[in-house]
């Protein structure tokens, strides 16, 4: 599966490549790539936009429209100036939210795609000692 991933949030690329081996990401660098990618021949399966890259709202709103218009599975995140264009999101029935955290970004992009997420953590013998 190809999601687009238009982001700059530290750490969730990253995150996403261990957590869910099975998709592959599209990381465009400019609003006008993304766009182009999302209504072009080839689309991608779904999109992941979030307002970390510094981009104005109307080019964001531009390219979240353009997307489903397209009929591209669209996913809103804005934690900062974006936030204004959650409620117009909502409106279209896509998902979304204002998280934050990688983590939880990654758990939830997971949850939309129906992926199962794959343990990225080693595990940590717990020792107890019974009296």
């Amino acid at each position: 599966m190809e999601l687009l991933l238009y982001t700059a949030m530290d750490g969730l690329t990253s995150l996403i490549q261990r957590s869910y081996p099975g998709i592959d990401m599209l990381l465009p660098s400019r609003i006008d790539q993304a766009q182009r990618l999302v209504t072009g021949d080839q689309k991608p399966a779904a999109v992941y936009v979030d307002d970390t890259r510094g981009v104005a709202t109307s080019e964001l709103w531009a390219f979240i429209q353009a997307a489903h218009a397209a009929h591209v599975r669209v996913m809103v995140n804005m934690c900062g100036v974006g936030k204004p264009l959650l409620s117009d999101a909502q409106l279209l029935g896509l998902a979304s939210s204002s998280e934050c955290h990688p983590a939880a970004v990654a758990a939830g992009l997971g949850q939309q795609l129906g992926v199962t997420l794959q343990p990225t953590a080693r595990q940590v013998p717990i020792v107890v000692r019974l009296p």
